[in-house]
């Protein structure tokens, strides 16, 4: 390598990586001075400029967009690699210059996680035997159908059809089975021996000639398709490319295999999947809810799988499907292999695209915490794609057919799916396909969804279920409610300014930076490089691939409302984004090559990291004894109270609630926003009426989780009558507390005994309007309460704290964290004026919602051990106001 070589890219990398670790620094730096110090004042309020003036910093980008679009047509190769060096270089420095700056909102507690892996719960597997066997059956359809339908050309090809395939084919066959609700093991096993004794029959027709063969010759592996190259002649820098992604999958699968943890997983994933199984079939339920009156009407194709394994294994055991999703990540980068090898002969460029794939956060996350179709539906459609492209090349309408399989098996799984079709017809257009040819990818292709299309067309007069359905329904307007605010937060609300500023630069868990520059810059790329070659100079593939890219955004600004809705097209972001750094280096623009290299190193670094940690700060104290023990490292509080309801309510008490994670809750649970739950919401309701209906329903306690309380984005939880009143002890006293989430009994009950409950757990008690008298003994100068706040009292009663022997010299004190973590240099959850010291015997706090400690601390010295008496009471900030 020559001195120049060096200057020209890897000092530059050197230098633009230090400017990253410099600013990296200062903010870290800035996390360890006072809260006072003007350095940590003037970085927290350029961090908060972003979040209160959006629409300022979108017009800046858009304008600087503007301005690169208009320059592409007239700058020389020189200028425009250096203007989209520095525009491509700044998107990737303000992307982690604002994730430490949330570093230092948070705190520097955040830094240890990468470095802290949780001990994942003791795992049992029931019947490996009849999973193996299973397994087995899922190979077995699928190589047989490769065989007759296909036989790949390379090893890898192979692999993906016979994978593709079997699974494919196993979804279809338990979606069939569940919609016609007879879906029970002799069948389900009978319909696998007639499957497979088919097709055995028809490979032998079509392969009679061979008959006289090795098994091994009729199956077509030849040993010499599988050779693996002699590790001479290895390039080291494939190896490591290879091993940076296989460290990303393995730590996955640590994870995944721990539990199920994702909150769509817990909701109708794992959860529908063995209700499914329960009930030999799905459920016709439809309604507003989020739960599963939304999505039990959704396309059960991963959930089919997990329903396979069941039916064999005997028992509904979700680690059957913990295990697929590290399974389709793995097949799923295979298949990017595939894909990008339509358009890239160098080997590299290949294996930067699967590096790319890879190092896309949000796509891990959904591998590592959750069982979640989003790994197999990407595979699904990776395979489909590829086969278009192919047949674009090679023109064997034997492909055509091949990717409208795989697309009708991508629909299978999700809606998501259905964008297959687009592609289709890009790929008819541009390959001239016949009409009739046409017609018959895309009857194959409808008729594997057509299954829940017609059934959801029938029973609901929406095919898909609910996004046709338009009710004018309190209900389902406060469902619509819903989930726009969800698309400013979670996906992308292009009427929003902060949406589009947030999901380009602030989001932590997503998919920046890569992807982030691929969507800004790669439409300007793109217009510099036809205006310097011109449209005629690419290659038909290359034409079908700008096109795909277009048409992958457009599909996501269709399904914009969560940001996984990127992911079932990344590995066309990934063959855009490396098709750029291709074309860039052609072009001698080196500097913009290498830039765009330097961010992929940028991404997986980021993404690695999160990997490492688990994507949460984990308290390791002791590991995990059982599967709550390691749901409460990511819902700790939810978790508690899931346990709470497993141990104390009788198994005919129903639980109301909004919460939809109800996997591990071992009860009957009434949906708060669901069809049940309608006549809650009539304008001239009274309180005592609501009572009632719960109590006519079998309903005994209120579930009130964090994530619905503390986030505001449930409009329905506003608007329901009954969360005014959580916590009054006059209708729905709070019987038991874990941080922000809490769960209310309908009814009142004995106060005294109540509160005498939370008092010998040393507990403040969270009930409203009383007040409580405590005989507080200091122990070594100090006495400390746990203090748990509801998120249903977040900003909305205040607190009174009065020593009532008015000799006493102590201070009264709030901090944030839980007896198990006690730590008195946190920082204080009331105002430093409130805090008391000698002579000021009463303390006043606005409730915030979360887990805090009451501390009574002696100023005497002399008097580390005596008695004080406080009052202590919670009191709505305006009674009549809440409960109007």
């Amino acid at each position: 390598m020559t001195f120049k070589t060096i200057e020209r890219e890897h000092i530059l990398g050197v230098v633009l990586t230090l400017i990253i670790i410099s600013t990296i620094s200062i903010v870290f730096f800035a996390a360890t001075l006072p809260s006072d110090a003007p350095l940590k004042r003037d970085l927290y309020l350029f961090w908060s400029f972003f979040f209160k003036i959006p629409a300022l910093i979108l017009f800046i980008v858009g304008l600087l967009m503007l301005i690169l679009f208009i320059l592409s047509f007239t700058c020389s190769r020189k200028i425009m690699d250096f203007i989209l060096l520095v525009f491509s270089f700044s998107l990737t420095a303000l992307f982690f210059f604002l994730l430490s700056l949330n570093v230092l909102n948070l705190g520097l507690d955040v830094l240890a996680y990468p470095f802290i892996i949780p001990r994942i719960p003791p795992l049992s597997v029931f019947n490996p035997a009849g999973g193996l066997l299973a397994f087995s059956l899922i190979l077995l359809k699928g190589l047989l159908l490769e065989r007759i339908f296909f036989n790949g050309s390379t090893w890898t090809e192979r692999i993906c059809l016979i994978m593709g395939f079997g699974f494919g084919i196993t979804s279809l066959q338990v979606a069939v089975l569940s919609y016609a609700k007879v879906l029970y093991q002799p069948i389900l096993a009978s319909l696998d021996l007639a499957f497979i004794g088919s097709v055995i029959l028809l490979w032998i027709v079509k392969n009679l000639k061979n008959s006289s063969e090795a098994p091994h010759c009729l199956l077509g592996l030849k040993l010499e398709s599988l050779s693996i190259p002699h590790l001479s002649h290895v390039d080291p820098w494939k190896v490591a490319i290879i091993l940076a992604v296989g460290l990303l999958l393995a730590a996955d699968s640590y994870y995944a295999v721990a539990a199920v943890v994702e909150f769509d997983s817990l909701a109708y994933m794992v959860h529908y999947a063995k209700i499914i199984y329960e009930n030999h079939g799905v459920l016709d339920l439809y309604g507003p809810s989020l739960g599963l009156e939304m999505s039990a009407a959704y396309p059960i194709g991963f959930q089919a799988l997990g329903v396979y394994f069941y039916e064999y294994v005997g028992v509904a055991d979700d680690f059957y499907m913990r295990i697929l999703p590290p399974i389709f990540y793995l097949l799923l980068l295979l298949a990017c292999y595939l894909f990008s090898s339509q358009f890239f002969e160098d080997e590299k460029d290949r294996l930067l695209c699967l590096f790319a794939v890879s190092s896309t956060l949000i796509l891990n996350y959904y591998v590592a915490l959750s069982s979640h179709y989003v790994a197999y539906i990407t595979f699904l459609e990776t395979l489909s794609l590829n086969f278009l492209v192919k047949f674009l090349r090679v023109k064997n309408e034997k492909l055509f057919f091949i990717s409208a399989v795989f697309g009708g098996f991508a629909s299978l799984v999700s809606y998501l799916g259905l964008c297959t079709i687009l592609f289709l017809l890009i790929i008819s257009y541009l390959g001239r396909v016949k009409p009739s040819t046409i017609l018959r990818s895309l009857l194959i292709c409808l008729s594997i969804p057509s299954i829940y299309l017609i059934r959801n067309l029938i029973l609901s007069g929406d095919p898909i279920y609910p996004f046709l359905t338009f009710s004018s329904e309190k209900l389902w307007v406060l469902r619509r409610q819903h989930f726009y605010i969800q698309s400013i937060y979670a996906g992308l609300q292009i009427s929003n300014p902060f949406s589009i500023i947030e999901f380009l630069v602030m989001r932590c868990l997503g998919s920046r930076p890569w992807l982030t520059v691929d969507l800004l810059a790669a439409p300007i790329f793109i217009v510099f490089f036809l205006k310097e070659n011109g449209v005629k100079a690419l290659l038909t593939e290359e034409k079908a691939l700008l096109v795909f890219f277009a048409a992958a955004i457009f599909c996501f600004f269709l399904t914009s409302t969560f940001e996984r809705y990127l992911l079932p097209l990344i590995s066309i972001y990934a063959c855009i984004y490396m098709w750029t750094r291709k074309r860039a280096k052609e072009l001698k623009m080196h500097k913009l090559a290498f830039i765009l290299a330097l961010i992929l190193v940028y991404s997986y670094s980021f993404t690695l990291g999160a990997s490492l940690g688990g994507y949460k700060t984990f308290n390791f104290k002791g590991g995990s004894n059982d599967v709550l023990d390691y749901l409460k490292y990511y819902y700790k509080d939810d978790a508690e109270c899931w346990r709470w309801i497993n141990k104390y309510t009788s198994q005919n008490d129903r639980i109301a609630s909004f919460e939809i994670r109800h996997y591990y809750i071992k009860r009957d649970i009434f949906l708060l926003d669901g069809k049940e739950a309608a006549p809650l919401y009539r304008p001239n309701i009274t309180i005592n009426e609501a009572l009632q209906y719960l109590k006519s329903h079998g309903v005994k306690y209120i579930l009130s989780p964090s994530w619905v309380s503390m986030s505001g984005i449930l409009p329905a939880y506003k608007d329901l009558i009954i969360t005014s009143y959580l916590g009054d002890p006059d209708y729905l006293p709070a019987v038991y507390v874990h941080g922000s989430s809490a769960i209310y009994h309908v009814g009142p009950l004995d106060l005294d005994d109540l509160v005498a409950e939370y008092l010998s757990k040393r507990m403040v008690p969270p009930i409203l309007g009383i007040d409580v008298h405590l005989n507080v003994t200091l122990n070594d100068g100090i006495a400390i309460y746990s203090l748990d706040i509801p998120g249903d009292y977040h900003e909305k009663a205040n607190m009174t704290v009065e020593v009532l022997n008015g000799s006493s010299m102590v201070s009264i004190e709030i901090v944030d964290g839980d007896l198990e973590d006690v730590k008195l240099i946190k920082s204080l959850t009331a105002d430093l004026n409130s805090r008391n010291s000698a002579g000021n015997q009463k303390l006043g706090w606005l409730l915030q919602g979360g887990s805090h400690l009451l501390l009574i601390r002696s100023l005497d010295d002399s008097q580390t051990s005596r008695c004080i008496n406080l009052r202590l009471s919670i009191s709505p900030r305006s009674l009549v106001s809440q409960h109007q």
